[in-house]
This record gives C-alpha cells, structure tokens and sequence, in this order.
C-alpha cells in the first residue's frame, strides 16, 4: 500500500466493475424509460459486454508492447464518458451505442490493472497484491449495485452519474502512475498472428469455451435480477441492488476457500464441475425463488459462491 502506482490501480479497481453490477438493478425500471420490452432490455447488457470477446486479446497486446499507462488511462476516460452520458438520453438506440463504447472503454481497465499488478511485484507480494485488488472489487460490486438501486428511486438519471468517477480516475493515472520497466515490450505491432495460434491451441481453446459457461450464467443474473425482483415478487430496486451485493459479497466469500478445495482433489475438474453446478442452480433458484428471501438465500448466494469456485483464483467474469 505504500507504493502510490498500487494506490493507482486500487483506484481503478473501483470503476472496473461498475460498468454491470450498477446497471443490473436498474433495468426493469429503464423498460418504462426506454419503452422497450424485457427480451430487449437484454441489449443495455449485451451492448456492454460483446466488445470483450474480441478486444481483450488485443488490448492486452498493446499494453504488453505500449504500456499499461495510456490503455489505462483512455480506458476510463472513455468508460466515465460514455456511461455518464447515458444520464443524458432516454433513445434506446443511443443508449445500446454508449454501452458499447463503454464496453470498448472497460476492456482497457479490468485487464490492465491485473498485468499492471504483476508488472509492480512478484512472488508473495504479488499474490497478496492481487488479493487487495479483487477486495476493493468486492467491495465496489458490494457498495455500487445497491447505491445505484437507492438512487434510481428518486430519478432513473441519477446511477448513471455514478461512471463518472470514470474520468478523475483517469485524471490521477494519467498524472500518477509512472510506468513499471516491465510494463511494455521493446517490440512494436500487434501480432495478431500469434494470438490466433493461441486460441487454436486445444488446451487454450477449451479454457475459453468453459469461462463463457460462468460469464453467461453471471450476466444472465446480473440482467434479469431486477426484472425478477420488481415484476415478479414485488421487491423493489434497491432489493435488487441489494441481492447483486449479496452475491458480490458470496463470490469474495467463496473465493477465500478456492485454494483449500482445489487442493484437495487431485484434478481441477471437480472444483470446475461444483462450480458451473452452482452458479446454474442458484440462477434457477432466482428466476423460480417463491420469496425475496428464497431469491436471495438460495439464488444469489450460490450463483455469487459458484463463480468463486469456478474462476479458480475468484475472478467473477465481470472482471477477471
């Protein structure tokens, strides 16, 4: 904690997840805003997380050959930007745009600031700086939901003020971050070649193909969570902000206890397997819960603690 560059990437570890646990409350409300129907108020999510699939790869890249500073730095300049916009507007077809160019915005931060915490340390101290990163995450996804599903009681504006913490963090990298040696390769060009034998790689290709099992099973949560809340078992937005939180604070929970299950199996499969099983049942358990009690004891608590098991080090997919 005496380094400032790691006060620096704490302070982007704070913005990195907002970008969909924020939202999640918000969205049966924003069916009246945007007069769209529940299948398309998907697009708010969708819009928001497709630009991963193919930009995270290449980002990672750049920042390997260019820096961590400047991808950082327009990454949450664009993310603040592009989110707090959205306060403006109540198009849908313009507010799906935002959210993409906020997505685009968010594969320059999460990613960034995990190699950025390797570039900064190594061995234990790296382990124990990762461990205080993914703690301010919790935290963020543990405080921010349930602000947001507070706030949108009052005006449906006034989450989406929220991204703009977005841009003075950007401010402080830009100003405050000196970049570590190891931070950026001597070599320039995206080898875009290269990431595609990678990808072909069996072992690779199959890693890819199950993290996208435990990303659709959280998004789908994170989506559908207020709609379920509000229209089905007459809860409120902040209950649903609140069960975000939960299984926030479920998956932080979880992940401390990562370590002790894979070691006592002799295969990962298991811990996988558990993982992927829980994370399914506890999004069955939300979308068929009888009571906001059921919901969120049953269903939130164990999509939040199946992601933990799944990602293995407690990365959620919203930001590994």
């Amino acid at each position: 904690m005496s380094d400032p560059r790691f006060r620096v990437v704490l302070l982007g570890s704070v913005v990195s997840p907002m970008g969909a646990a924020l939202v999640s409350p918000l969205l049966d409300t924003l069916l009246g805003v945007y007069g769209v129907s529940e299948a398309r108020i998907g697009l708010v999510m969708a819009a928001f997380t497709a630009p991963a699939i193919v930009a995270i790869p290449l980002v990672g890249m750049v920042s390997d050959q260019y820096g961590r500073k400047p991808v950082l730095t327009a990454g949450l300049a664009l993310f603040g930007a592009a989110g707090s916009a959205l306060a403006f507007t109540a198009d849908f077809r313009l507010t799906v745009a935002l959210r993409l160019r906020q997505g685009i915005g968010y594969t320059g931060i999460a990613p960034v600031l995990i190699a950025a915490t390797g570039d900064l340390f190594a061995g234990d101290r790296e382990a124990t700086a990762q461990g205080l990163r993914f703690t301010t995450v919790g935290l963020s996804l543990a405080v921010f939901p349930f602000l947001a599903g507070l706030l949108v009681s009052l005006a449906w504006q006034y989450p989406f003020y929220l991204f703009a913490l977005g841009l003075p963090a950007a401010v402080v990298v830009h100003f405050g971050f000196e970049e570590s040696a190891t931070g950026a390769s001597a070599e320039r060009g995206v080898d875009v070649r290269r990431l595609g034998r990678l990808v072909r790689t069996p072992r690779v290709g199959l890693a890819l193909l199950g993290r996208a099992v435990p990303s659709f099973l959280w998004f789908g949560f994170l989506t559908y969570n207020s709609i379920v809340m509000v229209r089905l078992l007459d809860g409120t937005p902040g209950a649903a902000g609140a069960l975000v939180a939960l299984a926030s604070v479920a998956s932080s929970v979880g992940s401390t206890q990562v370590g002790r299950l894979t070691a006592a199996f002799d295969t990962r499969r298991v811990p996988l397997l558990v993982g992927t099983l829980a994370t399914g049942a506890g999004l069955a358990g939300v979308a068929l819960a009888p009571s906001l009690h059921v919901a969120a004891v049953v269903g939130a608590v164990a999509v939040g603690a199946g992601c933990a098991l799944f990602a293995g080090r407690g990365a959620r997919p919203d930001n590994m």
